[in-house]
C-alpha cells in the first residue's frame, strides 16, 4: 500500500499542472517546469513532490518567490486517496455484492486502476471548480471516453449489472448474456451510467431555468456527472445524484442566506458524493438494492418518482424566491434612509470611504499566471 501513496503523490504533482493550466486552455506537456517569476527551469530535484517544497521551504530556489501549500497538498491528498480505495478496493475487497463481478485478483486490481481515472478526474474538476465556478470540458470529455473504452475493453469493472432483477423476493435475476458477453455489457453500462448521470442534472438544469429564468446548475456539472456515470454505472449515479445536495446544500443556502450570493461551485459536492458512494459501495447498495428492485419489477414507477422529484424541485425553487425575496424587503425597510444624509449640507461627517468588502468588477476568465505570484500562490504549478 506504501508504493500506491508514492504513485499518487507523483500523479499528484502532476494532477497540479492539469489544475493550474487547464483553465487557461494551455498544454499539460509543454513549456516544462519553470517559475513565470524569473523564468528559470526548474531542475528535476527541485520538482520530487512534497519533498522539494520541504526542502525549499515554499520558495522558488532562484527567486525565492513564494510557493503555496497548496500544491504539496493536493499531492498528499492525491497519495491518501490512491492508498485508501486500494485497501478498500483490493486488500478488504468491500466492494463486492451479490450480482456484482467475481471478486478475483484479477477484477479487483482491474477495477481499482479504472477508478483511479475516475478519481484523478474529479480531483482536477473539484479544484478548478473552487477557483473559477467552471469545469472545463478538456477534464470531463476525456473522462467519459476514458470510462465508456475501459469500460468496454476490461469489461468486469461495472460496481453492479446494467439490469439486476429480484426474482422471487431473494434472488437475482440478471440476463445471462451479460456473463456471455462481459466486453459488450461493459459499454452498454457505461454508456447507460452516461446516459442516466448526465441526463439528470440536465433536466435539474431546465427546470430551474424555466423557474428562475437563469441557470441554476452550469454545463460543466452535467458533463461531470455524465463522466462520473461513465465509471459507476446508472444505478450508483443516481445515488451520487441525490447523495450530493447533503454535502452542498448547507454551503449554499449560507452563502445564499448572508451575502446573496446564489451562484456556488457544485461540482466538488458531485465528486465528494461519487467517491462516497464508491468507496461505501457495500452498505450503499444494501440499503438501495430494494429500491431499484422496485423500479425494475414496476417500470412506471421511475417516470412518476422523476416527476414528483422535478415538482418538488420547482417549489423549493419558487419557494427560495419568496424567502429572498421577503428578506430583501426587510432589509430595505430596516435599513438607514442614507439618500437623505447625504443631501444634508450641514453635515459634519467626513465623506464615505468605499467598503473593503464591495463587490469587484468580474473577470472575464481565468486571472492571469502571474497574479498567482502577489496572491502567494505557487508559481511553479502551472510549469
Amino acid at each position: 500500500m506504501a508504493s500506491t501513496f508514492v504513485l499518487g503523490l507523483v500523479v499528484g504533482s502532476f494532477l497540479n499542472v492539469c489544475i493550474f493550466r487547464l483553465p487557461w486552455g494551455r498544454s499539460i506537456v509543454r513549456p516544462g517546469s519553470h517559475c513565470p517569476s524569473c523564468n528559470k527551469s526548474i531542475a528535476w530535484f527541485d520538482n520530487i513532490p512534497v519533498l522539494s517544497w520541504l526542502v525549499l521551504r515554499g520558495r522558488c530556489r532562484h527567486c525565492s518567490t513564494t510557493i503555496s501549500f497548496r500544491y504539496p497538498g493536493i499531492e498528499l491528498l492525491t497519495g491518501a486517496l490512491f492508498a485508501l480505495v486500494y485497501w478498500i478496493e483490493v486488500e478488504l475487497s468491500l466492494q463486492w455484492v451479490p450480482g456484482g463481478p467475481d471478486p478475483n485478483a484479477t477484477t479487483v486490481h482491474w477495477r481499482y486502476l479504472y477508478h483511479l481515472f475516475l478519481l484523478c478526474a474529479l480531483i482536477v474538476a473539484t479544484f478548478i471548480d473552487f477557483d473559477y465556478q467552471v469545469i472545463p470540458d478538456s477534464v470531463t470529455i476525456p473522462g467519459m471516453m476514458i470510462g465508456l473504452v475501459l469500460g468496454c475493453a476490461i469489461g468486469q469493472v461495472h460496481l453492479i449489472p446494467a439490469w439486476i432483477v429480484p426474482s422471487a423476493l431473494e434472488r437475482l435475476y440478471i440476463p445471462p448474456w451479460f456473463s456471455a458477453h462481459p466486453h459488450v455489457h461493459g459499454l452498454i453500462a457505461s454508456a447507460a451510467g452516461l446516459v442516466v448521470g448526465g441526463g439528470l442534472v440536465w433536466l435539474v438544469r431546465a427546470v430551474g431555468y424555466l423557474v428562475l429564468r437563469k441557470e441554476a446548475m452550469g454545463f460543466g456539472d452535467v458533463t461531470l456527472m455524465a463522466m462520473i456515470g461513465s465509471f459507476v454505472g446508472w444505478q450508483a449515479a443516481v445515488l451520487t445524484f441525490f447523495f450530493a445536495p447533503f454535502f452542498g446544500v448547507a454551503v449554499g443556502m449560507v452563502q445564499w442566506l448572508l451575502h446573496g450570493e446564489s451562484r456556488f461551485a457544485y461540482g466538488p459536492y458531485l465528486s465528494l458524493a461519487a467517491l462516497a458512494v464508491v468507496l461505501a459501495w457495500k452498505p450503499v447498495w444494501e440499503w438501495a438494492a430494494p429500491i431499484f428492485g422496485l423500479l425494475m419489477l414496476y417500470p412506471w414507477l421511475l417516470p412518476t418518482l422523476l416527476v414528483l422529484g422535478l415538482g418538488l424541485l420547482a417549489t423549493m425553487l419558487v419557494g427560495g424566491r419568496v424567502v429572498r425575496a421577503a428578506i430583501g424587503r426587510i432589509t430595505a425597510v430596516t435599513a438607514p434612509d442614507a439618500t437623505e444624509e447625504a443631501a444634508d449640507p450641514t453635515a459634519d461627517s467626513p465623506p464615505a470611504e468605499p467598503r473593503p468588502d464591495s463587490p469587484l468588477p468580474e473577470p472575464d476568465g481565468p486571472k492571469d499566471k502571474d497574479d498567482d505570484i502577489a496572491s502567494g500562490e505557487n508559481p511553479l504549478a502551472g510549469a
